[in-house]
């Protein structure tokens, strides 16, 4: 009888997650967004940038995301981009496991992989587990850089991983014109008098436009955005949920009649 009782449990339970699993299958939606598409449950929210994509589920527990900078000066390797990309939307980030992947060749580009197990937490502290896979092609001095993976809570994340990978490896690039800062490059070829100082400035342009990019990754996936009070300087990490549709920026606190200055106050930015 207790046999009996055991096995009807267990059958139970595989019924249980057999049943959510297909829930959750069936609420898949592709999606597409100005840069980017992915497939994702439809009650999931987004946001997007030139240097990625991140989808966060409805409680805020479980993150997919891909973020990368093309044409970067200088060399880069996957494990420091990693970090790089990590370290500044979530606290504590610890690579506990990683392997070298099988180089990919796309075009005259050599691409240089790795995955990884890495532990971190949110702003609120939380503690996650995810898996991310880094990808670097170093070339003439200058280097593009991907990193795209999942998050969940720890004591989930072997269960979750299993519908977790699918919805990160559905993220794909659809605006190729515009996403990375295509759209700013002065192409040698289309102006062929351009002076050499004029194409240099255009890719340094571009760099900043994606190095501002990914910032409003991190604050995004952060959920918050560094903010300054314009006339006294004291600094805030404002909620994003506090933005103000209908004045354009985040009231200052301490004075409703003005609002908060983006950045810091050594580095103001445009809010958004």
């Amino acid at each position: 009888m207790k046999t009996s009782r055991i096995k009807n449990g267990i059958f139970a339970v595989l019924v249980a997650l057999f049943i959510a699993d297909a829930v959750a299958a069936d609420s898949m939606l592709a999606q597409r967004g100005r840069y980017w598409s992915w497939t994702a449950p439809t009650n999931w929210r987004h946001s997007e940038s030139i240097a990625g994509v991140t989808i966060v589920s409805p409680d805020g527990r479980y993150t997919a995301a891909l973020v990368g900078l093309m044409r970067s000066p200088g060399r880069n390797a996957p494990q420091a981009f990693l970090a790089r990309a990590l370290g500044m939307a979530y606290q504590n980030v610890k690579i506990t496991q990683f392997r070298n992947l099988p180089r990919q060749q796309r075009g005259s580009q050599t691409w240089d992989w790795v995955e990884a197990e890495v532990t971190a937490a949110d702003k609120n502290g939380s503690l996650l587990k995810g898996s991310w896979k880094s990808g670097v092609a170093n070339y003439y001095n200058l280097n593009d850089s991907l990193v795209v993976g999942y998050w969940a809570p720890p004591a989930e994340y072997d269960k979750a991983k299993s519908w977790l990978e699918p919805i990160a490896a559905s993220i794909k690039l659809i605006n190729s014109a515009e996403a990375f800062g295509n759209n700013q490059l002065i192409s040698p070829r289309n102006n062929p008098n351009t002076s050499a100082d004029t194409i240099a400035q255009s890719w340094k342009d571009k760099n900043k436009s994606q190095d501002k990019s990914m910032q409003r990754w991190s604050n995004t996936t952060r959920g918050s955005e560094p903010t300054f009070d314009p006339s006294t300087g004291t600094r805030y990490s404002t909620p994003n949920t506090a933005w103000d549709g209908a004045r354009g920026g985040y009231v200052n606190p301490r004075d409703p009649s003005q609002l908060l200055q983006c950045g810091t106050p050594e580095n103001p930015q445009p809010c958004r």
